[in-house]
């Protein structure tokens, strides 16, 4: 009994195989401007560089639009936001076996997906001359929103996309090449108080900007018109953190993701960057941690709202640790980081009883590509 109770449990470590090749980018943080196409196995396992592209910059943060048939990327060298076409090549090859019968074999299909630089938009009006670490394209509109990073005088830009009407865009309006800047405003024009903006983020309805002020300890809100143009066209209110608080949206000196399928999200991803020290803090090992979602609701799940495990990530050169996780599957996520430079794969699991009841659960990394070049990575974001 104790044997088959050993055995039950040794079985069932509980993974998500989906046997297909998934594809992303990833750019660089710092010089040299590049970008990095890869390819995932989920079956085997295989992480690899499909190609290694030139960038108009290096891009502290790379982001599709809607269709996913343009991606965006903001830099902290260049005060300038890029633009780039996504575009997909596929390829078939036979196999023979030799046999007098053989009809050609079977046929393999292999898709290369790249990204060729298209436009770059400078920053104008109250951004001009001013760098980003973040960019944000609206789902529904054609605009594409960007803030400066670092402080003093922060300060933001509505950048307009020319759509591709054949491109397919999920049934939403955004997306395209970027045209121009059309809007820009401050966020704190009467006392300039603010810092710099270290993260965006839009309201499911697309009619509220929210911006987290790191150098400012503040978080903006803005209304987005909802006249389709996609203008911002007010204040809607600032939250100060006191004694030195940092706001954070969508992932800063700590990244957050959400994961989740048809029926809500199940998982909420959350990373800490790893931490030298400067005299003042002590150095600190950085961390995955993941908490349970309601699926209706999205609240966090567990006593006292706990993460279900926490397991340590980089060690003291990890300054990324930027989390993003698939959208084929809530087990699985990639994550970057810079210093030795590199994307990984992680993956939940789960051990159950011979009652099936699960037991534990937890993440480990089970694939890594290295891209020692210098200044690699910023973020991942997934193709398919």
């Amino acid at each position: 009994m104790l044997l088959r109770a050993v055995l039950a449990v040794a079985a069932t470590i509980l993974t998500t195989v989906h046997a297909r090749v998934h594809h992303l980018f990833v750019g660089n943080l710092y010089p040299p401007p590049r970008l990095y196409a890869l390819a995932f196995d989920d079956e085997t396992l295989a992480l690899e560089i499909t190609a290694n592209m030139t960038a108009d910059s290096s891009h502290a943060w790379i982001a599709f639009d809607a269709g996913k048939t343009n991606v965006y990327g903001a830099s902290l060298d260049k005060p300038a936001i890029a633009s780039y076409e996504v575009v997909v090549n596929n390829s078939s090859s036979s196999s023979s076996t030799g046999n007098a019968d053989d009809d050609g074999g079977a046929a393999t299909t292999v898709t290369n997906v790249t990204l060729e630089f298209r436009k770059s938009v400078a920053a104008a009006g109250a951004c001009a001359n001013k760098t980003a670490a973040f960019v944000l394209p609206h789902p529904l509109f054609p605009r594409v929103y960007t803030a400066s990073w670092p402080g003093p005088d922060a300060c933001a830009m509505a950048l307009s996309t020319n759509p591709d009407p054949t491109a397919p865009t999920n049934g939403s309006g955004g997306g395209g090449m970027l045209e121009a800047v059309i809007q820009t405003w401050r966020y704190d024009s009467q006392t300039n108080s603010s810092g710099g903006i270290h993260g965006l983020a839009l309201d499911p309805a697309g009619t509220a900007l929210y911006s987290a002020d790191l150098q400012g300890d503040a978080v903006w809100a803005h209304i987005v018109s909802p006249d389709g143009t996609g203008r911002v066209v007010g204040l809607r209110g600032g939250t100060f953190c006191p004694r030195g608080g940092r706001g954070r949206i969508r992932g800063t000196w700590s990244c957050t993701r959400m994961s989740g399928c048809s029926g809500g999200p199940k998982y909420l991803w959350a990373t800490a960057r790893a931490w030298t020290g400067n005299g003042t803090i002590e150095p600190h090992t950085g961390f995955i941690s993941v908490f349970a979602l309601d699926g209706e609701t999205g609240a966090i799940r567990g006593e006292q709202q706990q993460p279900l495990f926490r397991v340590p990530t980089t060690t003291l050169d990890g300054g990324a640790n930027a989390i993003s996780p698939a959208p084929w599957s809530e087990d699985w996520a990639a994550m970057t980081d810079i210093g030795t430079g590199y994307v990984q794969m992680w993956r939940i699991e789960k051990t159950t009883d011979e009652k099936g009841e699960v037991t534990t659960t937890t993440a480990r990394d089970v694939a890594r590509v290295d891209i020692p070049d210098g200044g690699c990575c910023a973020n991942v974001i997934w193709y398919d």
